[in-house]
């Protein structure tokens, strides 16, 4: 089981600081000081891509687009869509380095490999908010990987944004505006919340100085 799919079984006990059931990435126990943690930072990269690529179409399938303007909703998945253009080409970056030194293509010193497992490590930190993904869901910190409250069968990745957008359409439907209107302003947040984690991600996987 992947750290990836290890979230969709994740049962948070509260945000208590130091959970080890938090599901995370280290080093085979057999392993030498020279080993990399076997995580492929570049799938992640392309996992998220395909994520927000299939958000996007069943936000507008929702209709929130609408909701937000189109001319806002266009620009905030510009500047989410550059994040993880950004985000792959670091990730293919550390990968190409990553492969090198597994397959024995590349000599790596003791600081090096600590420079890349620790950026491994720290990469799935980058997506977890500890305020929780919205105020009505404290206990559940992971922007990409936390369940669905409207669909826990059918894979939904973003949950902090697309259960908002869900809950907005039903107030919007039943017609309450007040109720609508804080659900909105909620997907907005989210959008801010995930679009500052990829940024996260980008500067945890910088290797600047890694041949110094």
């Amino acid at each position: 089981m992947t750290v990836l799919d290890s979230w969709k079984f994740y049962y948070p006990k509260g945000p208590v600081a130091g959970d080890k059931s938090i599901p995370g990435i280290s080093i085979p126990g057999s392993g030498s000081d020279f080993q990399i943690i076997p995580f492929n930072v570049l799938d992640y990269s392309l996992m998220l891509n395909d994520g927000v690529v299939k958000m996007i179409h069943q936000l507008e399938h929702i209709g929130i687009h609408f909701a937000i303007g189109k001319t806002t909703f266009i620009a905030m998945i510009g500047n989410m869509r550059d994040a993880l253009k950004r985000f792959q080409s670091s990730a293919e970056s550390m990968q190409h380095i990553i492969h090198s030194v597994n397959r024995g293509q590349e000599a790596v010193t003791i600081r090096q490999a600590e420079m890349l497992n620790n950026r491994v490590q720290n990469l799935e930190r980058a997506f977890i908010f500890e305020q929780g993904i919205y105020a009505e869901r404290t206990q559940y910190r992971h922007l990409v990987f936390t369940s669905s409250e409207h669909n826990d069968y059918g894979g939904v990745l973003f949950a902090g944004i697309m259960d908002p957008a869900v809950r907005w359409r039903n107030a919007y439907a039943s017609g309450d505006l007040s109720t609508a209107n804080h659900w909105l302003e909620t997907v907005k947040i989210s959008f801010t919340k995930l679009q500052y984690a990829i940024e996260s991600a980008i500067l945890t996987l910088n290797l600047q100085g890694f041949y110094d």
